[in-house]
């Protein structure tokens, strides 16, 4: 049951430091969010290597840890630097670049958390 306040306090977060950054053209608050994002998908990464290593037994409890915590952050996180990527396309400064280029391989690390996670199932 601790998992919602954090999942809360997560999205209640990322969302509010998003808008914001977005909004106020900061790229700052949104490279912070990144690093934020970075920490996260590396616990989530985590957990997905070790259902991987753990495919083989016919009693997968590393699954309940990809299915209860790193699915939904990775579905939550991919959609947020979606949006992020959406709205900064037009910004043309070089923080921006760094944006997109740290949101694209975030994406990037996350779907394939996802492919190695569905296939370890």
């Amino acid at each position: 049951m601790m998992i919602i306040p954090i999942l809360i306090l997560f999205i209640g977060s990322s969302v509010l430091a998003l808008v914001i950054g977005l909004r106020s053209g900061n790229a700052a608050i949104l490279l912070v969010l990144n690093i934020f994002w970075w920490i996260g998908s590396f616990i989530s990464g985590y957990l997905t290597w070790l259902v991987w290593q753990d495919r083989k037994y016919s009693e997968n409890w590393a699954m309940i840890g990809f299915i209860f915590f790193a699915l939904p952050y990775i579905l939550l996180t991919a959609s947020m630097i979606s949006a992020e990527l959406f709205f900064i396309r037009g910004w043309q400064d070089s923080p921006a670049e760094l944006l997109r280029l740290s949101g694209i391989v975030l994406l990037i690390f996350l779907m394939s958390q996802l492919i190695v996670g569905l296939l370890s199932a």
